[in-house]
Protein backbone atom coordinates (compact mmCIF):
# COMPACT_ATOMS: atom_id res chain seq x y z
CA UNK A 1 0.00 0.00 0.00
CA UNK A 2 2.89 2.36 0.81
CA UNK A 3 4.41 1.86 -2.66
CA UNK A 4 1.05 2.51 -4.33
CA UNK A 5 0.62 5.77 -2.38
CA UNK A 6 4.15 6.91 -3.26
CA UNK A 7 3.61 6.04 -6.92
CA UNK A 8 0.33 7.93 -6.97
CA UNK A 9 1.99 10.89 -5.26
CA UNK A 10 4.78 10.94 -7.86
CA UNK A 11 2.26 10.75 -10.73
CA UNK A 12 0.25 13.64 -9.22
CA UNK A 13 3.41 15.74 -8.80
CA UNK A 14 4.41 15.15 -12.45
CA UNK A 15 0.88 15.97 -13.58
CA UNK A 16 0.76 19.27 -11.66
CA UNK A 17 4.30 20.18 -12.72
CA UNK A 18 3.29 19.80 -16.40
CA UNK A 19 0.16 21.91 -15.86
CA UNK A 20 2.14 24.69 -14.17
CA UNK A 21 4.77 24.56 -16.94
CA UNK A 22 2.03 24.83 -19.59
CA UNK A 23 0.41 27.80 -17.80
CA UNK A 24 3.81 29.49 -17.46
CA UNK A 25 4.41 29.16 -21.22
CA UNK A 26 1.00 30.66 -21.97
CA UNK A 27 1.51 33.60 -19.60
CA UNK A 28 4.95 34.37 -21.08
CA UNK A 29 3.52 34.40 -24.61
CA UNK A 30 0.55 36.57 -23.60
CA UNK A 31 2.78 39.03 -21.73
CA UNK A 32 5.24 39.37 -24.63
CA UNK A 33 2.46 40.00 -27.16
CA UNK A 34 0.85 42.60 -24.89
CA UNK A 35 4.23 44.34 -24.53
CA UNK A 36 4.74 44.40 -28.30
CA UNK A 37 1.25 45.77 -28.92
CA UNK A 38 1.39 48.46 -26.23
CA UNK A 39 4.82 49.70 -27.27
CA UNK A 40 4.36 49.52 -31.05
CA UNK A 41 0.79 50.24 -32.17
CA UNK A 42 -0.89 53.56 -31.44
CA UNK A 43 -4.64 53.72 -30.90
CA UNK A 44 -4.77 49.96 -30.46
CA UNK A 45 -5.86 47.89 -27.51
CA UNK A 46 -5.50 44.13 -27.19
CA UNK A 47 -8.48 42.92 -25.27
CA UNK A 48 -7.88 39.20 -25.51
CA UNK A 49 -5.06 36.81 -26.34
CA UNK A 50 -5.77 33.09 -26.43
CA UNK A 51 -2.85 30.67 -26.52
CA UNK A 52 -3.49 27.05 -27.43
CA UNK A 53 -1.28 24.03 -27.89
CA UNK A 54 -0.71 23.25 -31.56
CA UNK A 55 -2.11 19.74 -31.68
CA UNK A 56 -1.09 19.45 -35.34
CA UNK A 57 2.56 18.90 -34.40
CA UNK A 58 4.46 16.43 -32.22
CA UNK A 59 6.27 19.19 -30.31
CA UNK A 60 4.72 19.63 -26.87
CA UNK A 61 5.94 23.25 -26.63
CA UNK A 62 4.33 24.42 -29.86
CA UNK A 63 1.59 27.04 -29.58
CA UNK A 64 -1.03 28.85 -31.66
CA UNK A 65 -1.95 32.42 -30.74
CA UNK A 66 -5.34 34.00 -31.34
CA UNK A 67 -5.11 37.77 -30.79
CA UNK A 68 -8.17 40.03 -30.68
CA UNK A 69 -7.05 43.67 -30.94
CA UNK A 70 -9.28 46.69 -31.35
CA UNK A 71 -8.23 49.67 -33.47
CA UNK A 72 -9.77 52.89 -32.22
CA UNK A 73 -9.29 55.13 -35.27
CA UNK A 74 -11.83 56.56 -37.70
CA UNK A 75 -10.28 56.10 -41.15
CA UNK A 76 -11.35 55.17 -44.63
CA UNK A 77 -11.73 51.49 -45.42
CA UNK A 78 -8.57 51.44 -47.54
CA UNK A 79 -6.45 53.24 -44.91
CA UNK A 80 -7.80 50.92 -42.22
CA UNK A 81 -6.82 47.87 -44.28
CA UNK A 82 -3.35 49.28 -45.01
CA UNK A 83 -2.63 50.18 -41.39
CA UNK A 84 -3.92 46.95 -39.92
CA UNK A 85 -2.10 44.88 -42.52
CA UNK A 86 1.11 46.71 -41.57
CA UNK A 87 0.46 46.27 -37.82
CA UNK A 88 -0.36 42.57 -38.31
CA UNK A 89 2.77 41.89 -40.38
CA UNK A 90 4.91 43.67 -37.82
CA UNK A 91 3.35 41.77 -34.91
CA UNK A 92 3.82 38.45 -36.72
CA UNK A 93 7.46 39.30 -37.49
CA UNK A 94 8.14 40.18 -33.84
CA UNK A 95 6.39 37.03 -32.63
CA UNK A 96 8.36 35.04 -35.21
CA UNK A 97 11.69 36.29 -33.96
CA UNK A 98 10.91 36.63 -30.25
CA UNK A 99 8.63 33.69 -29.49
CA UNK A 100 10.08 30.65 -31.24
CA UNK A 101 7.54 28.30 -29.62
CA UNK A 102 4.65 30.03 -31.47
CA UNK A 103 4.04 28.30 -34.80
CA UNK A 104 0.96 30.27 -35.84
CA UNK A 105 -0.74 33.55 -35.01
CA UNK A 106 -4.17 34.69 -36.13
CA UNK A 107 -5.14 38.31 -35.57
CA UNK A 108 -8.85 39.22 -35.48
CA UNK A 109 -9.25 43.01 -35.77
CA UNK A 110 -12.29 44.86 -34.47
CA UNK A 111 -12.71 48.48 -35.56
CA UNK A 112 -15.55 50.19 -33.66
CA UNK A 113 -15.87 52.85 -36.39
CA UNK A 114 -17.20 50.06 -38.63
CA UNK A 115 -18.58 47.60 -36.10
CA UNK A 116 -18.36 47.22 -32.32
CA UNK A 117 -18.55 43.44 -32.49
CA UNK A 118 -17.71 42.12 -35.96
CA UNK A 119 -14.20 41.12 -36.98
CA UNK A 120 -13.43 43.41 -39.92
CA UNK A 121 -10.01 41.95 -40.78
CA UNK A 122 -8.36 38.64 -40.01
CA UNK A 123 -4.76 37.73 -40.77
CA UNK A 124 -3.14 34.33 -40.18
CA UNK A 125 0.62 33.87 -40.17
CA UNK A 126 2.38 30.51 -40.02
CA UNK A 127 5.97 29.83 -39.03
CA UNK A 128 8.47 28.55 -41.57
CA UNK A 129 11.89 28.41 -39.96
CA UNK A 130 12.60 31.63 -38.09
CA UNK A 131 9.96 33.71 -39.89
CA UNK A 132 6.18 34.00 -40.00
CA UNK A 133 4.45 34.08 -43.38
CA UNK A 134 0.95 35.30 -44.23
CA UNK A 135 -1.17 32.24 -45.03
CA UNK A 136 -4.74 33.54 -44.82
CA UNK A 137 -6.64 36.83 -44.96
CA UNK A 138 -10.29 37.72 -44.46
CA UNK A 139 -11.76 41.15 -45.17
CA UNK A 140 -15.28 41.91 -43.95
CA UNK A 141 -17.87 43.35 -46.33
CA UNK A 142 -17.86 46.40 -44.07
CA UNK A 143 -14.48 47.38 -45.55
CA UNK A 144 -15.30 46.69 -49.19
Amino acid sequence: AFIKINTMLIICCIFFYNIFKYIAHIRIIQKKIMEIATESYSDTSLFNIDVNENLGTDDENDYIVLAYPKWNVKNSASTTQEMLSMYSSDLAAKVGSGLTNVSEITIFWTVPYYSETETVLKYTYTRDGSKMYLTDTMVSNLLQ
